[in-house]
């Protein structure tokens, strides 16, 4: 069935909404062009209320809603989640009208081992879990909230190597009823009937499975869901049920956008095939590319494809790289907010750093407030944000996520990001936000303690470098901790 096959929902907003709705934050969707096309999305949520995927805000006011194949309600709707999203888009082509939305976790089981901090992964169920600074959490800060056995949801896209690049992790409060695994069945025994998922091994002597091949019987490569309803003993998962998954989309009329890992990329200039998700996708001479060109189509990358699907293949008419180069990070209030652009200030005024947001950047609430619909438009001036961002200018910055969050302990600052200093100790510069060294600084690099004299030897213009202090006026002063990012 089709509702397991997909990983993503399509949410979007207009700049123009993003001030009136929040960039998901409330409201309903102007009228920007009754009637419109069908579309189909196939992507991770990055606002809500309505939801925003691939660039478009959904009014879901009326909209089916399933997860992973049970019926929910919109409020089900979250901010990571994988989903497909079917409706009609309006003649503005970033707004647009759900009619079905269907939620598919990657997987639903407990952590088997500590998180591993330096890599960003965690491992449910013998499966690789990979996280970034885009992953969102929630009921847990971070991968060192999660403990052996925790129970989790987790979203995203499977890339080559069968690891889980998680949009979304989502610490639950009790063990699920009904564990679930998705991914590409390894190696096979049709007798034994065993099969295995990356380094998990599944039974499936009393779950016959469904949506079988032609040759009725399981092979390396398919597709498939497995559920279950207890965990796995000595790596081994006893399945309820073991369904086929369809290797792609399906013929789908009218306009399609899909977001996943890139594989198996053939042919040459203009021409090129892949596949997005085991959708088989080809190029030609008329697709535009956003954010890179053909040079960069390469197998396993995070990739957006817009177009229409003929005799099962996707036909691209856009391919836009998902950029996420998040070299700055940044823990501050913001003091000030633009009226008339969905963008604020922090560290300093005048002068300060300038973060901009768009449609693309994920908002989330872990306030006390907690707000479940949160948006630019919900933030608020001395608010306290955690930001993930690409520096852009001198004293600019794209987020691409922005968090908020309860006062820190000792209303500490955080800044990371390139130096920009030309001078040596006493000072770091990031952003031509000054640091100033003091008696009490502490000094390390991603191994460990290191002293001053290594810190700044060699010159630190241009490394990443994290900054921690108190920040008066502009600047952070006296810097508590200094870490050597790479």
């Amino acid at each position: 069935m089709n509702t397991s096959l997909f990983k993503s929902l399509l949410i979007g907003s207009l700049a123009a909404l993003i001030t009136a709705c929040g960039g998901g934050g409330g409201g309903s969707i102007a009228d920007a062009g009754i009637g419109g096309s069908g579309i189909t999305s196939v992507g991770s949520v990055t606002a809500i209320g309505s939801i925003t995927v691939n660039g478009v805000k959904f009014d879901t006011l009326g909209a089916t809603v399933t997860i992973d194949d049970v019926s929910g309600v919109e409020g089900d709707l979250k901010v990571g989640l994988v989903t497909k999203t079917t409706g009609t888009l309006n003649n503005d082509r970033v707004t647009g009208k759900a009619t079905r939305v269907e939620v598919s976790n990657e997987l639903k089981g407990t952590v088997d081992a500590p998180p591993v901090i330096t890599a960003g992964t965690f491992i449910v169920f013998r499966q690789v879990v990979v996280v970034d600074a885009n992953t969102v959490f929630d009921n847990a800060t971070g991968l060192a909230d999660l403990t052996i056995g925790m129970p989790v949801e987790v979203s995203g896209f499977r890339d080559a190597t069968g690891q889980v690049r998680a949009t979304r992790v989502e610490k639950k409060a009790s063990v699920p009823a009904t564990f679930e695994v998705k991914g590409m069945i390894g190696t096979v025994d049709n007798v034994a009937k065993t099969f295995t998922l990356g380094n998990l091994t599944v039974n499936f002597a009393n779950a016959p499975p469904i949506n079988l091949p032609a040759s009725g019987l399981l092979t390396p490569n398919l597709p498939v869901e497995v559920k279950a309803t207890s965990a796995p003993v000595a790596g081994v998962l006893t399945a309820t049920s073991v369904e086929v998954r369809a290797g792609g989309l399906g013929q789908i009329s009218g306009e399609v956008r899909l977001e996943g890992i890139m594989n198996g990329l053939t042919g040459s200039a203009p021409v090129f095939s892949f596949t997005v998700n085991g959708q088989n996708v080809s190029t030609n001479s008329n697709t535009a590319y956003d954010k890179g060109t053909f040079a960069n189509l390469v197998n396993n990358i995070q990739v957006e494809v817009e177009g229409q699907i003929t005799n099962g293949v996707l036909v691209a008419a856009k391919v836009k790289f998902e950029e996420k180069k998040n070299d700055v990070k940044i823990t501050a209030q913001v003091v000030t907010k633009s009226t008339t652009a969905p963008s604020l200030t922090v560290l300093g005024t005048p002068g300060g750093v300038t973060v901009t947001t768009d449609i693309a950047t994920i908002f989330q609430d872990n306030s006390s407030q907690k707000l479940r619909v949160f948006g630019f438009a919900d933030v608020q001036v001395n608010d306290w944000l955690e930001i993930e961002a690409a520096k852009d200018g001198p004293t600019s910055v794209a987020a691409t996520k922005v968090v908020r969050v309860n006062v820190p302990s000792n209303t500490r600052t955080i800044l990371q990001g390139p130096s920009d200093s030309t001078t040596a100790n006493p000072f770091i510069d990031i952003l031509r936000v000054r640091g100033v060294i003091g008696l009490g600084t502490t000094y390390s690099d991603v191994n460990g303690p290191i002293t001053q004299a290594q810190f700044f030897s060699p010159a630190i213009v241009n490394k990443i470098i994290k900054m921690r202090g108190q920040f008066s006026g502009a600047q952070i002063n006296p810097v508590d901790e200094a870490q050597l990012q790479n």
